[in-house]
């Protein structure tokens, strides 16, 4: 199938269900390796206990659930209209924090995905994505920026005589 490229600018995945407690507040800052000493963080009988501004980076892979999950499968599928690929390479990522998270979320929260930019070169694919981190009422908390190189099987199979930017 060829791709069609200009169905990806602008398309949104179904929003996810997302949550998290006091306990995935506390193993999240343990495991990027917080101290002992960053009481705020490490311990939620402080009274400034708060979430790690980059907690919400690992809610697309947790999801609202609270056990174990595969990774593979918590992963998007690919939006319509790109090419396919077998090697995906995470290019970068930024967060921008809108509001402090609560330290437990409830029910309702949900994380959205729009893809905002595609570049095409001879080596593959650069897709650039925003998510929402979004409370039951819609007020986004955070936005997470991504950039994703999506490289063809056969470098050669993608031959463009110069790169290609879509852009919404």
């Amino acid at each position: 199938m060829a791709a069609e490229l200009s169905k990806v600018v602008g398309y949104e995945q179904p929003a996810n269900p997302v949550s998290w407690n006091k306990r995935d507040l506390l193993l999240y800052a343990a495991g990027i390796g917080a101290k002992a000493d960053d009481l705020n963080i490490v311990y939620e009988l402080d009274k400034s206990f708060a979430a790690m501004p980059t907690y919400p980076v690992v809610l697309p892979f947790k999801g609202d659930s609270q056990e174990l999950n595969l990774f593979a499968a918590r992963v998007g599928k690919a939006p319509p209209g790109m090419p396919k690929s077998n090697v995906a390479v995470h290019g970068s990522q930024s967060i921008e924090i809108l509001k402090d998270l609560p330290l437990s979320s409830g029910l309702g929260w949900t994380w959205t995905t729009k893809y905002t930019g595609v570049v095409e070169n001879k080596s593959g694919i650069i897709l650039t994505s925003e998510s929402l981190l979004l409370d039951p009422k819609k007020v986004p908390y955070a936005k997470l920026y991504v950039y994703c190189c999506l490289l063809s099987e056969c470098c050669s199979l993608w031959t463009f005589s110069h790169t290609r930017r879509i852009t919404k």
